[in-house]
């Protein structure tokens, strides 16, 4: 999680050799597994390897997030799970976002973590692959070079924003006949995904507290990562384009992104995002708050304990979410939408994520990064 180019630039050779590392050791070469998700494994792994692939499975999902690239774990990467390692981690993925089903009740939280990554990480490549390939993307990129003209002849212009019928193409609409469209495509998994975090939290809010709560995942913590994944769902593709027009670049890598040279207000770009998106960010923040107090009164007297590694990531983003209703506002193109009975200001909103962001600085050091770029949108 460090914003420092030159570290990522290492972590990325780090990374190729421990990839091989692992495929030597045997760790990421298990086949894809038929066996059916809900029956005990015959053959465990032992518990030391399948937690440290749990650990780089979660540290490369939030990697690969904040970089915006694919993740470098393999599709048919599986473990066994459960309190008594009695599930197939693959297989229980696969049937709750392909075929719907409910989670065990009795799983672990770290377990309802795992899947929840799983689901996210599906996300962050359906945006790597698809997303640029999309109505949305395209139009985003040709505003860019627009603007990027513009400025050179010091001109100014704003871009109007995209039509709705091309942001929510109807993936319900989809055949296997028909000819392959991006944004159809990206719609129909986008649904897909959406439901399945809809079972998942459906799940979650059903299992069995006393056998859930493993000492090592709070329950609390998982919250704002699965609002997170809303709000990414919500929020399409274009989502991935705020950091970079705020000024903030995780990575030194100008093949892979382009990025612009000075910060960029979203509506330049006819990026706006649906109402629907501030929801998810304000109920974000107050998971994150909720977590944050309760961490507070327990460590009360005691060492503060570290906060969990995906918050500098999910209150980023939904920083930035909230900064661009911002700039909307200012240009008074959202005065007509908001609810009487909203009561903050999307700028205070942005100070609420500021103000957590900061507080994660002692944790985590891509955190001071972020904080810095909220503190310059504020201003």
């Amino acid at each position: 999680m460090q914003s420092k180019g030159h570290i990522w630039c290492h972590t990325e050779i780090v990374n190729g050799v421990s990839q091989s590392t692992l495929y030597r050791a045997g760790f990421l070469t298990n086949p894809k597994s038929k066996r059916a998700a809900n029956r005990a494994l015959q053959n465990p792994v032992e518990p030391d390897a399948s937690n440290l692939k749990k650990f780089c499975f979660i540290v490369d999902t939030l990697r690969s997030t904040h970089l915006q690239t694919p993740s470098t774990v393999e599709t048919t990467w599986s473990v066994c799970i459960g309190s008594q390692a009695e599930y197939d981690f693959r297989g229980l993925c696969d049937s709750l976002v392909v075929d719907g089903r409910l989670l065990p009740p009795e799983l672990p939280n770290r377990d309802y973590l795992l899947i929840l990554l799983d689901i996210i990480s599906d996300i962050n490549v359906l945006f790597c692959a698809i997303g640029p390939l999309t109505a949305c993307c395209m139009s985003i990129r040709e505003a860019s070079k627009q603007t990027s003209h513009q400025s050179q002849a010091g001109l100014e212009t704003i871009i109007p924003p995209l039509p709705t019928s091309l942001i929510e193409s109807t993936g319900a609409d989809y055949s296997r006949y028909l000819p392959l469209a991006a944004d159809h495509e990206f719609h129909r998994v986008r649904a897909k995904l959406m439901c399945a975090l809809e079972v998942w939290q459906t799940s979650f809010s059903a299992r069995d507290a006393r056998l859930s709560n493993d000492g090592w995942v709070d329950a609390s913590s998982l919250l704002p990562l699965f609002h997170f994944a809303r709000l990414l769902l919500v929020a399409g593709p274009g989502v991935y384009t705020l950091p970079s027009l705020a000024g903030y670049t995780p990575e030194e890598n100008d093949e892979l992104l382009t990025r612009p040279q000075q910060c960029r207000v979203p509506h330049t770009l006819g990026l706006r995002f649906p109402q629907s998106t501030l929801h998810v960010v304000m109920e974000l923040l107050e998971s994150v708050e909720s977590d944050s107090a309760r961490r507070s009164d327990i460590a009360h007297g005691i060492q503060r304990p570290c906060q969990p590694m995906w918050y500098p990531l999910v209150l980023f983003y939904g920083a930035l979410v909230a900064w661009s209703h911002m700039c909307d506002e200012s240009m008074g193109k959202q005065e007509s939408l908001r609810p009487s009975h909203f009561l903050l200001t999307t700028r205070k909103l942005l100070q609420m994520f500021g103000f957590e962001l900061a507080k994660l600085e002692d944790d985590w050091n891509c955190a001071r990064s972020m904080s810095a770029v909220i503190s310059n949108l504020i201003q």
